[in-house]
C-alpha cells in the first residue's frame, strides 16, 4: 500500500499539475516527495493523448540535460539527451497509435526534423532534468527552464506533402 501512495505517478497525478506545462519539482514544495539528485533542474510535464499529441521544445545548451517519458506506471519509456540532438534544439512529438498513423498518412516534411515517439499508454508524464554546474549559474538555468516547452500539437496543422504532376512538356 505505501508504494501504492508513494509511486511516482500517482505523486504526480495528486499534485494538481497543469497538464501540458512543464512545472518545476521545487515549485512543488511537499507536495512531490520523491529522490532526487541536488544537482539537477527538474521540470515535469503530464499528459494524455487522448487530448491529442504532445509537443516538447526545448532550444539552448547548458551544461547537460535530458528528456525522459513515463507512462502512467510510471515505467521509463523514451529518453534522450542534449547530446542526442542536432544544433542543441530538442523537437520532440509525442503520440499514440492513431495520431502516428495519422502523421504518416500526412507524410509532413517538417516531421523529418522531429523526433516522434509513440507511446502505448495515452497517460504519462514527461521529466526534463537539466544540470546545474554551480549557483552561480542559477539566474542562467531559470531562463534556460522556464523556456522549454510542454504544449498541444494539432495535427491539422500539418501540410501534406504534395506532388506536382509535370505536364507533358516537362
Amino acid at each position: 500500500p505505501r508504494y501504492s501512495q508513494a509511486d511516482a505517478w500517482t505523486q504526480i497525478s495528486q499534485a494538481g499539475l497543469e497538464p501540458r506545462q512543464f512545472t518545476r519539482l521545487r515549485d512543488l514544495g511537499n507536495r512531490v516527495d520523491l529522490d532526487v539528485d541536488p544537482q539537477f533542474e527538474i521540470s515535469i510535464c503530464p499528459f494524455d493523448l487522448e487530448n491529442g499529441s504532445l509537443s516538447v521544445f526545448a532550444e539552448g545548451a547548458f551544461s547537460f540535460w535530458s528528456v525522459a517519458i513515463y507512462n502512467d506506471r510510471a515505467q521509463y519509456t523514451y529518453s534522450l539527451n542534449d547530446g542526442s540532438v542536432s544544433g542543441g534544439i530538442l523537437d520532440l512529438l509525442v503520440v499514440n497509435a492513431f495520431q502516428r498513423t495519422q502523421l504518416q498518412e500526412l507524410g509532413a516534411e517538417e516531421l523529418e526534423k522531429r523526433i516522434v515517439v509513440q507511446q502505448d499508454k495515452p497517460k504519462g508524464f514527461v521529466v526534463f532534468r537539466a544540470l546545474l554546474p554551480s549557483e552561480a549559474e542559477r539566474a542562467a538555468m531559470d531562463v534556460f527552464m522556464a523556456a522549454i516547452e510542454c504544449a498541444d500539437f494539432d495535427l491539422s496543422d500539418i501540410e501534406p506533402i504534395t506532388t506536382v504532376e509535370k505536364d507533358e512538356d516537362g
